[in-house]
């Protein structure tokens, strides 16, 4: 039922290519600021803040904040932006005000100065936190106390070209519990734990939609110079030739289920035949539809930077994930104007089913992709929760330790607080002997243990000879910070993996509770998966 009436809402205009619409509204009113601003928002600390909008086209327009006043004349188009001097945080509810002399006045009040982190992705980031473990009465208490902390939740759309209006209607919210429950878990538990290590407000803008690949959210000259997409392009190019037709198909059929909606829920298998038909003329899952409308109405906004969960639909070419990744930041970051927009990503959780012996895994090639893209490009971070998924459930319901360690993780790399714990062990050295490997790992914090202490085995080594038949190691701590693994049916080792599984069987952490990265030695194609359940 919820599927029809999105698309119906779609259909008459307040979804995807509503947004198009409504910036057509935009161009012919007397001042309209982009969405993005609004009471209750938190402006970007220390860094030139672009506001914009529309207007008759010459209009002067005026934006006042903190003392500041800056003009700029809207071009014939009717757009116009100006760029507010750096300001320090402060937690000083004050008034963001866009006049144009002698005409329209728009007045935005509560306004702070902070920091702005956008977080996107697809269905973990999307989480909101009423599905979320937890105790109301303390998160109730917590929100109270959140007084720095706004959220912005942009509106789903999708939409063929880079639109500049938002869907529907959509306002800067406070912290609350009454909020806090509709909003994404992932997001909160983030921000949240930032004000307190910064002393800043924060503020949270939310764009995420479930089972969407990250090529929808891929601006499409990203798309272009990625050489694997250039398939879905073409469909991208037919798609665009037959919309008009499908548009119109589309509204009819919506119009006609409309119409005959109480009939229909009486006939049952016909229903859904019905239903069948309503296949939206743009869906989240084409290419660049998310960034074209819902990223780019956000643009060129200032940020501190992007938080990003995303993955679990591309594990299936997960070979392709890094250049997509790492397109993805650079054109972002162009799109923001901002050419070191730092940019935090979750590493995939485990999920599927624990195997009694190592499989090849596309989730491990995932994390390896994220990984490698974390280690090339500057201002990235990657938080590993490699042990806090769930076997059965491709949405772990407590994302309270995501938060923490996408936070930690901030910290750590965007804010100048390196002495925060923030990742596990990392392999730094590795030496082959006749039949055995000796590791050396820089900690992160303490000595190498497990959870049953230092002594007890670790789990999670495999390792293969040329044959490429990965067996599981027999792995012990040797020291604070080595580890000596080895496995009695490889005479010659030719390669080494730890945590390579979708949902891998590991225990290794350093003292102040942080898991050790996955990783391989080897570049072997992925080829023996394990078995999957009919």
């Amino acid at each position: 039922m919820k599927a029809i009436l999105y698309g119906i809402w779609l259909a008459a205009g307040l979804v995807g290519w509503g947004g198009a619409l409504w910036a057509q509204e935009v161009a012919t009113a007397p001042l309209r600021p982009a969405p993005l601003f609004g009471s209750n928002m938190v402006l970007q600390r220390d860094a030139p803040v672009p506001v914009w909008g529309w207007a008759a086209p010459g209009a002067a327009v005026q934006v006042t904040f903190a003392g500041a006043t800056v003009t700029a004349a809207a071009d014939a188009a009717g757009r116009w932006q100006v760029a507010l001097p750096p300001l320090p945080a402060s937690i000083e509810p004050r008034a963001l005000r866009l006049h144009i002399p002698n005409g329209t006045e728009v007045v935005y009040t509560n306004v702070l100065v902070g920091d702005v982190w956008l977080c996107s992705g697809q269905s973990n980031m999307r989480g909101i936190m009423r599905y979320n473990a937890g105790d109301p009465a303390e998160l109730a208490e917590a929100a109270a106390a959140d007084f720095g902390l706004r959220l912005l939740q942009v509106p789903d759309a999708s939409d063929y070209r880079p639109t500049t209006g938002f869907a529907r209607p959509a306002g800067w919210l406070l912290a609350s519990a009454p909020t806090v429950v509709r909003l994404s878990a992932v997001a909160y538990y983030t921000g949240r734990a930032l004000p307190r290590e910064l002393d800043v407000p924060i503020g949270l803008v939310w764009a995420a939609v479930g089972n969407t690949a990250i090529q929808s959210w891929m601006p499409r000259a990203a798309l272009e110079a990625d050489p694997a997409s250039q398939a879905a392009l073409e469909k991208f190019e037919q798609d665009l030739d037959t919309l008009p037709r499908a548009r119109e198909e589309y509204a009819r059929l919506a119009a006609q289920w409309r119409a005959d909606y109480s009939q229909r829920r009486r006939e049952g298998p016909a229903a859904e035949a019905a239903r069948a038909r309503l296949n939206t003329p743009v869906t989240d899952r084409r290419p660049s539809v998310l960034f074209n409308g819902m990223i780019a109405p956000l643009t060129p906004a200032a940020l501190r930077g992007v938080c990003w969960y995303q993955g679990e639909s591309n594990a299936g070419d997960a070979e392709h994930y890094a250049a997509r990744l790492t397109l993805l930041i650079r054109h972002w970051r162009a799109a923001f104007a901002q050419e070191t927009l730092p940019f935090a990503i979750v590493q995939l959780p485990g999920y599927r089913p624990m195997q009694e012996r190592p499989y090849d895994s596309t989730w491990a090639t995932l994390r390896e992709a994220q990984a490698r893209v974390a280690r090339e490009l500057p201002n990235v971070t990657l938080a590993c929760t490699l042990d806090v998924g769930k076997q059965d459930k491709i949405h772990p319901p407590d994302k309270r330790p995501f938060g923490a360690r996408l936070a930690a993780a901030i910290l750590a790399a965007f804010c100048d607080q390196p002495d925060i714990p923030w990742q596990g062990p990392t392999l730094t050295g590795l030496t082959r002997h006749a039949d055995a490997y000796e590791l050396e790992y820089e900690t992160g914090g303490g000595s190498l243990t497990t959870p049953d202490g230092s002594d007890a085995p670790v789990r999670g080594f495999a390792i293969a000879g040329a044959d490429r038949r990965f067996v599981p190691a027999d792995a012990r701590i040797i020291g604070p910070n080595r580890i000596r693994v080895h496995a009695a049916a490889v005479a010659e080792p030719a390669a080494l993996r730890y945590g390579w599984a979708d949902f891998p069987d590991v225990n290794l952490y350093n003292e102040v509770g942080w898991p050790a990265w996955p990783w391989r030695t080897d570049d072997w194609p992925q080829t023996n998966f394990p078995p999957r359940a009919p």
